[in-house]
This record gives C-alpha cells, sequence and structure tokens, in this order.
C-alpha cells in the first residue's frame, strides 16, 4: 500500500545536564526531533476491509527534568 510507505528520515535529539558538585540534584533539559520532521510511527493495511491507519509522531518535544539523591 504505497500509503503506508515513506522515505527515509533522520532525527536529531539533544540535551544538556548540570550536576551539583555533591551530586545531590541534577537538572536535565533536552529537546526530541529538533528539525520537527514529521514522519509515520505506526501504519496498518487491513486488505480483507480495505481500511488503511496510519498515525504520526507528536514532532518537536521539550523536557526539564530534575532529580534528588539522598
Amino acid at each position: 500500500m504505497p500509503f503506508l510507505y515513506q522515505p527515509a528520515y533522520s532525527l536529531f535529539n539533544a540535551n544538556v545536564r548540570w550536576e551539583s558538585a555533591d551530586e545531590k540534584y541534577s537538572l536535565q533539559f533536552g529537546v526530541d526531533n529538533i528539525a520537527d520532521k514529521k514522519f509515520q510511527s505506526y501504519g496498518n493495511f487491513q486488505p480483507a476491509f480495505g481500511t488503511v491507519q496510519a498515525s504520526y509522531d507528536r514532532g518537536r518535544q521539550w523536557y526539564l527534568r530534575g532529580s534528588f539523591s539522598y
């Protein structure tokens, strides 16, 4: 089913992490899919019913994580 085929693609992610001198606290900031590429993450074709399903990635995502060790 040609609808479900997609050309090759590359994804680029990056993150930065800070850690306190005593290694008790840390913060991490990152970005997934920096270029905001649209790509199919799931595809399904049911020939018996003639249905096609496809879902796409959410695109660029930012995150911030913090941790505490004791």
